[in-house]
Formats: C-alpha cells, structure tokens, sequence
C-alpha cells in the first residue's frame, strides 16, 4: 500500500489511499448535509465500511513502544481517517481530541481508559473498559479544544487494530 506524502503536501490539499477515496469522499459530500445530531450514525458509516474493505494486515506494528498511524485519508477541511496497528504493551499517553473523534477497534484485545477533567483541569478517570470485539466509540465534543474525548489506550493482544476519524488532526490533542 503506498504512503501518503509528507505532512506538508497534505495540509495543502485532499490526499487518499486510492482504494478508500471514494468512501472518504463520500463521507464529507454527505458531512456537509448532515445535521449533528446524526453525525456519530455517518462517522460509524464510514468506519464500519473501512472495517469491512481494508486488508489489515496490510498494516505492520512500528517495533517499538508506539503503535503506528497509517493514514488511510486527510482532507483539507482537516478530517483525517486512520488506521492503527499495535502491538501487545503499546500504550497511548491520557490524551484528549478534536472536536470529533471515532476510533472502531477491529481487532485484538485492548483496555481502555476514559478520563474527565476535575475543576484544576486534571485527568480523573471515569471508566475502565475491556475491549475484546469489535467495539466503536464516537464522540461529539467541544469546538475549538483538542481536550474532549479524554482516554488512554493500551493493547493487550499481539496484535491489534483500530480505525479513527477524526474531525482535525489528532496529533494536536491535549496530552495529559
């Protein structure tokens, strides 16, 4: 599977893994019509489509403590589509995100942690999952933060995989 180009080429325009182009760009034709109280049922669309046609073990873990991100697409409006391959002991720091995000694990074992922020703005954890199916989280948080969507991520399994859509680049969320 080829590679996105660099940052700086996708900030400037639309890029796309060829074969899901066509679903990344259906999913921001139909984002524009779309009023916000149905926006998770769109994004969980999308996710479940990508889940079902992606090949993942196309997808290898990085080999070393960071899982790696595999952009599948990133639109110019700042929407980014992902795919997550990990490996047993990978963890995530507590880290918030965009306005919107989604993550569908797919496949593998993975604990997760959902954090709110108490009245000093620190992370208290609210919930603690075992993820062992196929599982999707969507939220619809505050504009203009990247601190919505509190949560650490661990994998348990050999392997394992997770698909994200993201409303802006996620990489900016707030790290806790």
């Amino acid at each position: 599977m080829d590679s996105l180009p660099s940052k700086d080429v996708l900030e400037n325009e639309n890029n796309f893994c060829d074969d899901y182009e066509i679903y990344f760009l259906e999913f921001i034709k139909e984002l524009e019509a779309t009023k916000e109280a149905d926006i998770k049922k769109l994004i969980n669309t999308l996710s479940e489509k990508i889940a079902s046609e992606v090949n993942l073990s196309d997808f290898k873990p990085s080999g070393n403590e960071n899982y790696s991100r595999n952009y599948l697409g990133k639109h110019h409006l700042g929407w980014e589509l992902l795919v997550m391959c990990w490996s047993k002991g990978q963890v995530t720091p507590i880290h918030g995100h965009p306005h919107i995000c989604s993550y569908n694990f797919t496949q593998g074992e993975f604990h997760l942690e959902i954090f709110e922020l108490d009245d000093n703005s620190e992370p208290v954890l609210k919930d603690s999952l075992e993820i062992s199916e196929k599982t999707i989280f969507t939220d619809i948080g505050l504009k203009d933060t990247f601190a919505n969507h509190i949560h650490r991520i661990e994998c348990r399994s050999e392997i394992g995989y997770s698909i994200h859509v993201y409303s802006d680049d996620a990489q900016k969320g707030t790290k806790f």
